[in-house]
């Protein structure tokens, strides 16, 4: 019985897809052949296009990744995927015209903001350090923000949603057992620091009782994960 190879299939940006064929001639004659397919302006690859719009978009714009309603969908936090491809890049970086993405630009990616050497120090904070990197079976970088990340900018932005939806998603955030090493005091300094409220306290009565429940939640995940070590 002969088993078939399996074929994974590679995007290439332009750069890239030059350094295989050596000059734009030999390109255009490779896409000719179907040597290489070209899938939209800049996003080539060595197979016709089996790619979500996710990996094209990222592999695009290559300081991007997802944040907000995208990621959270991505995650099964929200069941309907958003009309858009909500995207962050630093504050400083260009604006994307695409109609597919939605840009938004956060102060704290930037490296001026914070030395590498402050990382660690600062990982509460919105910086490269809390952006997650995941691999697809074709090989492309999925990039977006990792669970603290996601839900700093939740209330950061909780104007944003109606409560019923906020609510929800917070409860995601509650039962999710992946979720923890959250203090009041890192909210607290991340709403300062966008001057959204000076603590949590100040937030909407109903929305401060639940970031409590959430918090009680996340010391008692953390506990039975310190109990479950020692057991070891």
């Amino acid at each position: 019985m002969q088993i078939k190879e399996t074929v994974i299939l590679m995007l290439y940006d332009y750069k890239e897809v030059l350094n295989l064929f050596g000059n734009d001639y030999n390109l255009k004659k490779a896409i000719l052949d179907k040597r290489i397919f070209k899938i939209e302006k800049g996003i080539y690859s060595d197979g016709e296009n089996n790619f979500t719009t996710i990996e094209i978009i990222l592999k695009k714009y290559k300081h991007a990744f997802l944040v907000k309603d995208t990621a959270l969908h991505l995650i099964g936090f929200l069941e309907k995927e958003p009309a858009k491809i909500h995207i962050g890049t630093a504050r400083n970086a260009l604006r994307i015209k695409d109609d597919r993405i939605q840009q938004h630009f956060y102060s704290n990616l930037d490296i001026s903001i914070l030395r590498e050497s402050e990382w660690d120090k600062h990982s509460h904070l919105l910086n490269y350090e809390n952006i997650k990197i995941h691999t697809t079976e074709n090989h492309n970088e999925i990039r977006m923000f990792n669970l603290k990340a996601l839900f700093f900018d939740l209330i950061r932005n909780y104007k944003n949603y109606p409560k019923s939806d906020l609510f929800a998603l917070l409860e995601k955030f509650k039962s999710c057992r992946y979720f923890y090493g959250l203090t009041e005091w890192e909210l607290d300094e991340n709403l300062q620091r966008e001057n959204i409220v000076s603590d949590i306290v100040f937030l909407d009565d109903d929305l401060s009782e639940k970031l409590e429940d959430i918090f009680s939640e996340v010391r008692s995940r953390e506990f039975s994960i310190e109990f479950d070590l020692d057991d070891l």
